[in-house]
């Protein structure tokens, strides 16, 4: 078993490691900020609650997506 850290909303530090087996769904979100775009994943899990991960503000909306594309690699290779 591999465990992945799923950052807490600021991004920074780790708010729950999980097991990429009990990902049930994930839905990517990016919001244009006006001064950037803020790109996020929910994140629901076996058993728990949805989980919102912060994965940055970036200058672009390619830029957002592709922290998403990243996270979303991140959890098929767990």
């Amino acid at each position: 078993m591999q465990l992945l850290e799923l950052p807490d909303p600021t991004g920074k530090a780790p708010s729950m490691w999980i097991n990429a087996d009990h990902v049930v769904s994930v839905m990517p979100l990016i919001r244009n900020m006006g001064n950037g775009f803020e790109a996020q994943a929910e994140v629901k899990l076996e058993g728990m609650p949805l989980h919102r991960v912060m994965l940055g503000v970036h200058e672009s909306k390619d830029a957002a997506e592709e922290a998403v594309k990243e996270f979303l690699e991140r959890l098929q290779a767990s």
